[in-house]
């Protein structure tokens, strides 16, 4: 069960932001440099603090969640959000509906043009699409990707609703290819990345590509061809939160995105942490370069 917010703003960073800020992780030349110098006294050192990162190689990913009342003095507006805070800002999230992609409702297309306007304030921000969710409207990937010409009918709507409303990109967020269902699905998931790679290509167009992946090994391995998609997107938001929560046929406690393994840990259990997870994600053949790390901006409770 979820912590409950118990504050207002508390629950606009953990239930209506939901703003899970993402650092690009895992690669060597992001990490900092440290020089100690000892003073004349030997008695104390002082560190010198070297970011090595670029706006090539650095990411800072955020999710909003679009607010559900546009005249609500209790939801975060786009116009609150700082527009230097984050390299890619994601709105989650539109959904797919008779085989096409499609906003949730029509307020929802406001706050696409509402958030493209912070780009004014910084024009190096990137405003993406999410598409799917662990939600009702999360459907409809299955039939999407079950042929090619609805993959070439999704991939057109995909494209025309981005370029309509100004937006850079789209994040795939299904929860799961192949996982309690069609083992096809796999494959067919990475068609899907497949020929829209090659439709950005032949439009000559810049939008990115990004999909939320999952975690535990037993989902990867069912749900995804690591190394082949690792040649369509441009980079991946690794889940790495919600690895202990309370389920009643595992009635254990455990910190929520813990970065290593305790000492205790022991099986399956040596894999429920973020180290685990990047170092599987990369033995499978993802860059490193195109993994980011998810840090949740919330945590489970347990009684």
């Amino acid at each position: 069960m979820s912590e409950q917010p118990n504050s207002l703003s508390e629950s606009i960073a953990s239930l209506r932001l939901k703003l899970a800020l993402y650092g690009i992780a895992w690669q060597e030349n992001n990490v900092y440099r440290q020089n100690s110098q000892i003073n004349s006294n030997n008695t104390s050192l002082e560190f010198e603090f070297k970011p090595q990162q670029t706006v090539e190689n650095y990411k800072l990913v955020c999710y909003y969640s679009i607010p559900k009342c546009l005249n609500s003095s209790e939801e975060l507006m786009p116009e609150g959000l700082d527009p230097s805070l984050c390299t890619h800002i994601i709105l989650a999230s539109a959904k797919v509906a008779n085989g096409l992609l499609m906003p949730n409702s029509k307020k929802d297309i406001e706050i696409y043009e509402r958030a493209v306007m912070m780009k004014k304030n910084n024009q190096q921000l990137k405003i993406m699409l999410c598409v799917g969710g662990n939600s009702k409207d999360a459907g409809g990937f299955s039939d999407v990707v079950s042929s090619r010409s609805n993959r070439k009918m999704f991939i057109s709507s995909t494209i025309a609703l981005l370029i309509a409303y100004d937006l850079d990109g789209v994040d795939f967020d299904w929860e799961f290819p192949a996982w309690q269902g069609n083992p096809l699905e796999r494959t067919q998931f990475t068609q899907l990345l497949q020929e829209l790679h090659e439709e950005l290509i032949k439009i000559k167009s810049p939008l990115l590509v990004s999909v939320a992946v999952a975690t535990p090994q037993p989902i990867v391995d069912q749900a995804y061809e690591v190394s082949k998609m690792a040649q369509y997107v441009d980079f991946i938001n690794l889940m790495s939160y919600d690895y202990h929560f309370y389920v009643w046929y595992l009635p254990m406690t455990g910190a929520n995105a813990p970065l290593y393994s305790q000492s205790t840990d022991q099986g399956y259990f040596l894999t429920l942490n973020t180290n685990w997870s990047v170092i599987y994600w990369v033995q499978q053949g993802m860059p490193k370069e195109k993994i980011v790390v998810g840090l949740p901006t919330y945590g489970h409770s347990f009684k």
